[in-house]
């Protein structure tokens, strides 16, 4: 019985550990987010406009490529 006692006292207290480390890094990463937030938006832009490129590319070589790879 005292086996069972001290599993589930050592399981709490790492559910209680995991909940505290989880809240820690939470807090850090929303904090950095907010510090480099200009440096993140414009590497989203950045991305955004590839993807656009890209689309645009295929879209203009549609039936090229539609004879290479046939469906």
């Amino acid at each position: 019985m005292a086996a069972f006692a001290a599993a589930g006292t050592a399981l709490v207290a790492l559910m209680f550990a995991a909940a505290l480390v989880v809240a820690t890094a939470q807090e850090q990463l929303i904090e950095g987010a907010r510090e480099h937030s200009p440096t993140l938006k414009r590497a989203g832009g950045w991305v955004l406009f590839a993807v656009g490129a890209w689309m645009l590319a295929l879209a203009a070589l549609a039936k090229p490529l539609a004879r290479i790879f046939p469906v």
